[in-house]
């Protein structure tokens, strides 16, 4: 308990105050015998690739999360090289000029509170990726420089689809601010849905840097930004501003008939 810990300090036993133990250069430290650490074993992942490369070929489905982990950016991370390796590699096993029709599907995975439990999200499809001849050939026969060449030609591709079926701000006060136009944009009484909602905050969001110095395009960005901020101010959500217009003119000629305490 805590009496215990106070008596020990004040008695100088291993209390704050009491000093830590010393060895001198001629001392011996009583520790064990030097010993080897345990190592992991090298994995090979040989058979795994070929099991993914007959499902290829053979016209099934492999999911994979290109990233390789989880995280709150508003960016797609930087991507891993097993979707490469997995499409080079079955492809590199077709005859020269007659490929298999194999396409990487890039999938958005959009959330619109992403650190809520059960959010909404909107689950995005972009056009299918096809690997050119000259690109599998490279991977197929090429050097160890030209295999790494053919991979990055592959990730690029893929992060070009990714990109296009996400959305991507530099931060998250950018990506706020994208679906604050969104919203003040849908006219009044409209309902958007998940997917056209998703869509219109790409259209702000796409090609803003090009753009972003231009003077009207600064004031806008500044008046919403003025906007969010006094929401943050008041505690409300933009979605309340229309229901509050709205039931307070009921509310006065409810407390216009009630008399003066109302």
């Amino acid at each position: 308990g805590g009496k215990g810990k106070s008596k020990a300090g004040d008695e100088g036993k291993g209390g704050l105050d009491s000093p830590l133990p010393t060895h001198g250069e001629d001392e011996e430290c009583d520790i064990e015998e030097p010993r080897a650490f345990t190592v992991l074993p090298f994995v090979d992942q040989s058979d795994m690739f070929e099991q993914v490369h007959e499902a290829l070929l053979s016209g099934g489905t492999i999911g994979i999360f290109p990233e390789g982990g989880t995280h709150d950016n508003t960016e797609v991370l930087p991507l891993k090289w097993g979707v490469s390796v997995m499409v080079l590699g079955a492809l590199a096993k077709c005859p020269p000029g007659n490929l298999a029709p194999i396409s990487i599907v890039p999938v958005g995975l959009n959330y619109f509170a992403p650190h809520k439990f059960r959010s909404t999200v909107s689950v995005d499809f972009g056009d299918p990726i096809q690997v050119s001849e000259e690109v599998v050939s490279a991977y197929r026969s090429g050097s160890k420089e030209e295999k790494q060449e053919a991979n990055k030609a592959v990730i690029d591709l893929v992060l070009h689809g990714l990109n296009a079926c996400t959305l991507q701000a530099k931060d998250v006060r950018t990506l706020h601010l994208f679906r604050t136009l969104r919203r003040l944009f849908v006219p009044k009484g409209e309902r958007l849905s998940v997917k056209q909602n998703v869509a219109l905050t790409q259209g702000f969001a796409y090609g803003f840097d090009r753009i972003k110095q231009d003077p009207k395009v600064k004031e806008v960005m500044t008046r919403v930004s003025d906007y969010s901020n006094m929401l943050l101010q008041y505690r409300v959500r933009d979605h309340q501003v229309q229901r509050f217009r709205q039931s307070s003119p009921n509310k006065k000629a409810a407390g216009g008939g009630g008399g003066g305490k109302g």
